[in-house]
């Protein structure tokens, strides 16, 4: 085990040295080889992953051992997927990916209930999901800075399979859409979103029902 580690941990090293001398393809697969060096040495951390999963080396991560990733799923350039301990809840705050699904670049996915995305869902670029709120809102908490307030979750937030969802969309906590269903580029999704349903803007609102 420590021997592999050494191996991808001095891979690494040579391939960020290299990193301004290669061509775009070289780049691109200088890409490939830090982040299949990356989920080889973090797999273990996680809850459940499954062997052909990949995950970009520049990933920020807290909460591994909350998240599980289905068979052909991939998490691209600087994402970040965290899991905080549930705030006032019974149960341990989740993250799951389902399979083949694709979290495209610049995705922050941040848990303290439950985030449940599911099989061949498509993330386009710079996509927020939350379930959770810093504090409630209220007058009481206006002399607490807001990185000092309670995480407050009003709900899980479920996404179902083959959702599409475009980029810089933001998708908050309680929301669940349905299976197939569109989320137009730069939305804001405070409601659920039936299934085969388009939505925009924001508030995001049904803007087409596929028939």
């Amino acid at each position: 085990m420590m021997k592999r580690k050494l191996v991808a941990l001095t891979s690494t090293i040579i391939l960020y040295a290299l990193f301004p001398f290669l061509s775009y393809k070289a780049q691109f697969w200088r890409y490939r080889l830090l982040g299949i060096a990356y989920t080889s040495r973090n797999r273990a951390r996680f809850k459940m992953i499954e062997s052909d999963v990949f995950l970009s080396a520049d990933l920020i991560l807290r909460g591994p051992d909350r998240i599980e990733i289905g068979r052909g799923s991939s998490v691209g350039p600087r994402c970040s997927l965290t899991v905080w301990h549930a705030v006032g809840g019974e149960n341990e705050a989740s993250l799951t990916i389902g399979e083949n699904t694709s979290i495209g670049e610049g995705a922050h996915i941040t848990a303290a209930n439950r985030i449940s995305i599911g099989d061949n869902v498509l993330f386009g670029k710079h996509i927020t999901v939350s379930d959770n709120n810093h504090g409630n809102a209220t007058l009481s908490e206006i002399e607490v800075p807001p990185s000092r307030r309670a995480l407050v979750s009003k709900g899980p937030v479920v996404i179902e399979d083959n959702v599409w969802v475009g980029d810089k969309a933001t998708i908050l906590t309680g929301v669940t859409i349905g299976r197939g269903s569109i989320v137009a580029a730069n939305s804001v999704v405070l409601n659920d979103v039936p299934p085969a349903t388009v939505v925009a803007g924001n508030p995001a609102r049904p803007v087409k029902q596929m028939q």
